[in-house]
C-alpha cells in the first residue's frame, strides 16, 4: 500500500511540476531499487510528506520481501504510474 500512496501522493501534488512529474510517475518503479531515495517538499499534506521524507523504510521493507512478491508490486506500481501520467 505504501508503495502505491508514494507514488499517488506526486501524482496529487498540483504544485510538483509537469516537467518532473510525468517521467517521475512513469520511472516510479524503478526507485525501488534505490535504497536511498526520498523525496522533500512533495505531497499535499504533512503525513503525504513525511513519507516521501522517508520513502528509504517503505523502500528497505519492499526489498526484504520475496522476490515474487516485489515482481508483482514493481508490476502494478508501473503499470499505475503509466496510467497516472
Amino acid at each position: 500500500y505504501l508503495v502505491l500512496r508514494g507514488l499517488d501522493t506526486i501524482e496529487d501534488d498540483m504544485n510538483y511540476p509537469k516537467e518532473k512529474k510525468i517521467p517521475l510517475l512513469k520511472e516510479f518503479d524503478q526507485v525501488l531499487s534505490l535504497p536511498q531515495w526520498s523525496m522533500e517538499n512533495v505531497g499535499d499534506d504533512q503525513y503525504y510528506q513525511h513519507l516521501l521524507k522517508h520513502f528509504t523504510r517503505v523502500i528497505r521493507v519492499f526489498q526484504s520481501f520475496d522476490e515474487k512478491y516485489q515482481k508483482v508490486i514493481v508490476d502494478i506500481t508501473h503499470r499505475m504510474g503509466v496510467g497516472m501520467s
